[in-house]
């Protein structure tokens, strides 16, 4: 088969505005930083202007990155930096559901009692934070939420001391 011919009109096929591919590039970054828990560049980013909140796939944002793998640090960066406690992706996941689905309770205590993350917070299916821990066997995480849950409801802790 012969080889295809270079087109013509390469002059007027579309291009990306460099801006856009720099922001693009710079969001990944900010991601990848968030979801491997290097603080020193999430905060050299978030201080030449990058938004804390900038979403990428799924409308997953830098701080679902690191409440998924339980980086506190770099989560309290991000809030620091005007980072929604409460942003949800495309399934309606918050940042506490990841960080109660992968069983971080010091992360989520965080959120719950620093941050004022929503312990009750639906997903598009009706999950709530204390579910996903319960369904992936943190029970501490569970037994936690399920606390704060009563708790804000007005009704009495039925159970003994919260795990610490």
């Amino acid at each position: 088969m012969p080889p295809l011919p270079f087109p013509s009109n390469i002059h007027q096929l579309p291009s990306y505005p460099k801006h856009r591919f720099e922001k693009m590039h710079s969001a990944r970054n900010l991601h990848e930083a968030a979801f491997s828990g290097d603080y020193g560049s999430i905060e050299i980013m978030l201080s030449q202007g990058l938004s804390a909140d900038l979403e990428l796939q799924h409308c997953l944002t830098p701080l679902h990155k690191a409440a998924m793998n339980g980086h506190l640090d770099c989560a309290q960066l991000l809030v620091q930096h005007g980072a929604e406690v409460n942003a949800v992706d495309a399934a309606g996941r918050s940042p506490l559901h990841y960080a109660a689905s992968n069983g971080y309770l010091k992360a989520v205590k965080w959120f719950v009692e620093e941050a004022d993350a929503t312990p009750g917070l639906q997903t598009k299916k009706g999950h709530t934070a204390r579910l996903f821990a319960k369904k992936h066997g943190h029970g501490k995480v569970a037994v936690y939420l399920a606390e704060v849950e009563n708790r804000l409801c007005g009704h009495p802790w039925l159970g003994t001391t919260l795990p610490t």
